[in-house]
């Protein structure tokens, strides 16, 4: 395996990694942001909600076998962006609760980061057909 191989599955790898991290991160915020007032039919509509941004993610790396080198980076850098961003908006969040507006962080972020991972592959997309980079 090429060292640019080692690295890239080193990237997937931490790319991944910070997925589940992210999902379960944004899962134990949500719960510790609800309160004990929720009310409960909100509670599994919220969760899938909030996991959307990191089961698209991980479907998205199920479907890139076979797309060039660049949008699949570009899709690991997404992974680990998306986690780093989302879990700590829900950190300040935490931090800083909303009186009105209470799970405004919940409803906004998930739209947030399936625009933020178009808007990454579409551009690295652009740019591996500019360089007419071919599939693995």
């Amino acid at each position: 395996m090429p060292p640019a191989d080692g690295l890239r599955s080193t990237i997937r790898s931490a790319g991944l990694a910070a997925l589940a991290v992210g999902a379960l991160g944004a899962l134990v915020l949500m719960f510790r942001a609800g309160g004990p007032n929720r009310p409960a039919v909100l509670v599994p509509l919220f969760a899938v909600w909030d996991v959307s941004p990191y089961v698209l993610l991980w479907l998205l790396d199920r479907l890139s076998a076979r797309w060039a080198r660049t949008p699949r980076v570009a899709l690991y850098g997404a992974m680990i962006a998306t986690t780093i961003g989302s879990i700590g908006f829900y950190l300040y969040d935490a931090i800083h609760p909303r009186t009105a507006q209470a799970a405004f962080a919940y409803v906004i972020v998930p739209p947030v980061c399936w625009l933020f991972a178009g808007a990454v592959l579409g551009v690295a997309g652009f740019i591996s057909y500019q360089r007419k980079e071919s599939g693995a």
